[in-house]
């Protein structure tokens, strides 16, 4: 009886520590988009500036759709996963998101959970799915049907 145990212990054994590392990294992915938006929002950079904090982000392209700019793609092993963009006002940035590609309702679901518990870890939540970044700025999490986005913009 014990050899039938020790087959699914020794698969739990090797395959436990590679999943927990790709939530950690996936975690981390997350937080330093998010710190991205935030520095963009408030530092108040210009397009230029934005494109080059993109730029930084691994695995991220310029979005060109009828020969504007439109954003960043982001890349995860060479799949399209969202898109990174900021909205400007005079010049000045009021909203900068970050949203995946349309996803299975399922997919969907589970993402959004996983950021939400993600968020809750690092930030204070200031009402239902807002948290606060510091510094006046607020990060807003939203569902929609078949994708996630994250929002942010100061109060």
């Amino acid at each position: 009886m014990n050899k039938y145990l020790l087959t699914p212990l020794l698969y739990l054994m090797l395959v436990a520590p590679c999943m927990a590392s790709n939530l950690v990294e996936n975690e981390q992915n997350l937080i330093s988009t998010v710190l991205t938006l935030k520095n963009i929002i408030q530092n108040s950079l210009s397009e230029k500036q934005a494109k080059s904090e993109f730029n930084r982000i691994p695995q991220t392209k310029p979005f060109i759709k009828d020969g504007l700019y439109a954003g960043h793609k982001l890349f995860e092993n060479d799949k399209l996963i969202g898109l990174l963009r900021v909205s400007y006002q005079k010049n000045i940035p009021v909203l900068a998101a970050y949203s995946t590609v349309p996803l299975k309702v399922r997919h969907a679901t589970k993402m959004y959970k996983a950021w939400r518990v993600t968020l809750l870890k690092h930030y204070k939540e200031a009402s239902y799915n807002h948290f606060e970044l510091g510094n006046g700025i607020i990060a807003e999490l939203s569902k929609k049907k078949n994708g996630v986005s994250i929002f942010v913009s100061r109060k």
